[in-house]
């Protein structure tokens, strides 16, 4: 009969309250109760881990489902919901249609008239109503794994050493000490000044201690007095 309601269910893509019941199943995790199935719809309750609620149906990609918390009406991601079978805990997701859980539509005019009249948010039910949630984003698997995880890789052994680790180089003594360290340099002493610290260099004074000489200017000699030239006669 539950096989036979989820059939019904999904292919009319609507809710069966005649032929299936609310199915109790618990959160696996901390999660909101929303006004709607996606997290832009107002939050009407935190819902911690270990609650018990009425799954009253999901979505037909099983995101979201429709449940019942504490006599308040609401959705939860369907992932964070798991039934418990006998002490194994189920998740909602994968045992959805063994537990038969309808398949539900949202309708948001007719659902929040039907449970949210007393909401503060309902004031603002039109400009909900002209909002579409985005779509979601299913993410494609991989070319070659095909949701497989990539293989392990090892890394190849060494050509030469078969994987064994490389011998250990031990460096050869040194041909003329043979191991032993290079005796101490002693640098030689200075073969005029015998390892004695050099004598003071004196500047020697000046060749010319005195002052050079000023030049001095000669002042202009007098210009003597003109003289007369006298010319005298041709000889006969």
């Amino acid at each position: 009969m539950k096989s036979f309601a989820w059939i019904i269910a999904t292919s009319l893509g609507l809710a069966l309250p005649a032929f299936a019941q609310a199915s109790p199943a618990w959160l696996a995790d901390d999660a909101g109760l929303m006004a709607g199935p996606d997290r832009q719809y107002p939050l009407l309750d935190h819902l911690q881990a270990g609650t018990e609620v009425d799954i009253q149906g999901c979505t037909d990609d099983l995101t979201w489902c429709d449940v019942i918390a504490w006599n308040e009406r609401g959705w939860v991601p369907a992932d964070a919901l798991q039934f418990d079978d006998g002490g194994q805990w189920l998740p909602v997701v994968e045992y959805a249609p063994a537990y038969a859980i309808p398949i539900v539509q949202f309708s948001i005019r007719a659902y929040w008239g039907a449970y949210y009249r007393y909401q503060p948010f309902y004031g603002y039910r039109r400009d909900w109503y002209r909002w579409t949630p985005p779509p979601r984003v299913v993410p494609l698997p991989h070319p070659i794994f095909s949701g497989n995880p990539p293989p392990r890789v090892v890394p190849l052994p060494h050509p030469i050493f078969s994987g064994n680790p490389p011998p250990r180089v031990v460096p050869l003594p040194h041909p003329i000490f043979s191991g032993n360290p290079p005796p101490r340099v002693v640098p030689l002493p200075h073969p005029i000044l015998n390892g004695n610290p050099p004598p003071r260099v004196v500047p020697l004074p000046h060749p010319t201690p005195n002052p050079p000489l000023q030049h001095v200017t000669a002042p202009p000699r007098a210009t003597s007095p003109a003289v007369a030239v006298r010319h005298h006669p041709p000889l006969r």
